[in-house]
């Protein structure tokens, strides 16, 4: 299913804490549009969102860094 960036952020916007699983998966990102955490983190900014990262225990990490690497 491809939702699309637009349904993504009106999601987010509307109350839906994240756009992904806690294992960021190329499918689930690829379903609003975006190739790349890369682009996910950008995708976020741009909507007004402060983009974090979780741990499989569902601890926050802020992306300090602008170091992301790209999904091969």
């Amino acid at each position: 299913m491809v939702l699309g960036k637009g349904v993504g952020q009106l999601a987010l916007t509307s109350g839906a804490d994240d756009i992904s699983s806690v294992v960021i998966e190329e499918n689930v990102l690829r379903s609003y549009g975006l190739k790349t955490e890369k682009e996910a983190v950008k995708f976020l900014k741009e909507g007004g969102f402060t983009p974090k990262r979780r741990d499989l225990l569902y601890n926050y990490d802020r992306y300090e860094n602008e170091l992301i690497v790209d999904f091969v």
